[in-house]
């Protein structure tokens, strides 16, 4: 912390403070009273004319929670010492401002009346900056936590995925298929979360990569209709999971295994029973080969039945295809 500004007058100046750059240096009597003020000093706080400041209690100019702060500097330069203190004091105009303050007696002639000096410097640029870096190391510290929490999220949720995968597929490179596949899916979720890490992850984008990653692209066999919405970055994995499932067995077995097929994804945003916002997302497919039920339940199917973490899922099999609905909070 820079030390409290100290700076002696001559006895010829005890009347009016002497310039000394920006600061805002003033003469103040034995009981705090208002004497002088220097040009830097008049310009800093904002005052046009002096006299309407003249001889009033230095104290009473600033905010009545601080006032009991400037008096004890005051009582300490009175004392022989230098108070300081750093408040925040509107200037004369209500301009909001930092200052760094001192007060100490300045030397007198024998006989001659006491007075005190007080220097105020201008500091809220520096405040500024270091209410700036701090907010700075607090979002750092938040990220990183939350970097710590999503990477042990995510070790979980692979280490369920082998483990489930290989329960149900024995041959080693089905296993594989299967394992590099939907941890692609998840991968895409990632770098979605990356990219829209403040405000969530885009939907439709999200879909057209995991869409993408079984077609080539997005095409006329399928259609996507709804609002602008930004999935939370705690659903980004749990949605494009259970997306990539419904996409990987809409290619094998359902709308898009064949050149007719049609899948159809609509959204909104709906609130619950407690007026809470969420998203309600509907993946419907027509036009394929009838689907039925799965007599073996893999990782997919407990996925899609079950849900993950707050994406609760909802799946039938209907005589046109299947139908899937998605609920997740936002």
């Amino acid at each position: 912390m820079r030390r409290p500004l100290s700076i002696p007058l001559n006895s010829d100046l005890q009347s009016t403070p002497i310039d000394t750059g920006v600061d805002c240096v003033k003469t103040l009597d034995r009981d705090g009273h208002l004497l002088a003020m220097n040009a830097d000093g008049l310009c800093a706080m904002e005052i046009d004319d002096f006299s309407l400041f003249h001889n009033k209690p230095w104290p009473e100019l600033w905010p009545e929670p601080l006032r009991p702060l400037v008096r004890s500097a005051v009582a300490a330069a009175l004392a022989g010492k230098v108070g300081h203190f750093i408040a925040e004091c509107p200037t004369a105009k209500g301009t909001l401002k930092w200052w760094d303050v001192s007060v100490s007696m300045m030397p007198s002639d024998a006989g001659g009346e006491a007075r005190l000096v007080s220097i105020s410097r201008d500091i809220t640029a520096r405040k500024k900056a270091e209410s700036e870096m701090l907010e700075v190391n607090e979002h750092l510290t938040l990220a990183a936590r939350e970097m710590a929490h999503r990477i042990n999220n995510t070790l979980a949720v692979v280490q369920a995925i082998v483990n489930q995968t290989i329960k149900t597929t024995p041959d080693p490179k089905a296993f594989m298929a299967a394992v590099t596949m939907r941890i692609a899916a998840m991968s895409n979720a990632n770098r979605a979360l990356v990219t829209g890490v403040r405000n969530g992850a885009n939907l439709e984008s999200l879909i057209k990569d995991e869409i993408g990653a079984h077609v080539g692209s997005v095409d006329s066999r399928v259609t996507m209709s709804g609002p602008p919405v930004a999935i939370p970055a705690s659903s980004i994995t749990a949605f494009a999971l259970v997306v990539h499932e419904l996409a990987t067995n809409a290619v094998k077995y359902g709308a898009l295994s064949g050149d007719d097929g049609h899948v159809d994804m609509t959204w909104a945003i709906k609130n619950d029973s407690a007026g809470r916002p969420g998203l309600h997302f509907l993946w419907t497919e027509r036009g394929g080969p009838p689907v039925t039920a799965p007599e073996r339940k893999g990782f997919g199917s407990i996925l899609l039945d079950r849900g993950v973490d707050d994406c609760r899922v909802e799946r039938r099999f209907e005589p046109t295809g299947v139908v899937c609905t998605i609920t997740l909070p936002l």
